[in-house]
């Protein structure tokens, strides 16, 4: 990672709270580094592009019918699939990558 930024002062490392990134050695490696962990909050989905595509697909398909046989859910599930160029305003405005941040503070 350093080795492929040798000119930045500062390298920051987005870290998902797993136990390896947590640990004592790697922490000690870090101190001495031009590198700062920096921790995202334990869970969130609104920082998880998928998450907030699964939560698209059950606003507009799942939650809004019952389906009596999972062969029905199967087939609604995929049609949804097959007719997401109709979603596409929706789904470019709801999967960006333009977040707001406030008050972000590295931890190392």
């Amino acid at each position: 990672m350093l080795a492929v930024h040798p000119d930045k002062a500062r390298v920051y490392v987005i870290c998902d709270n797993a136990r390896y990134d947590k640990n004592k050695e790697l922490r000690a490696w870090l101190a001495d580094q031009p590198s700062c962990q920096v921790f995202l909050p334990p869970y969130s989905p609104k920082l998880n592009l998928i998450e907030r595509f699964w939560k698209y697909l059950r606003q507009k398909i799942i939650n809004p019918s019952f389906y009596r046989t999972k062969g029905q859910f199967r087939t609604a599930v995929l049609n949804f699939f097959d007719r997401l160029p109709e979603f596409g305003p929706d789904l470019a405005s709801l999967l960006t990558c333009k977040f707001h941040i406030l008050d972000a503070q590295p931890t190392s």
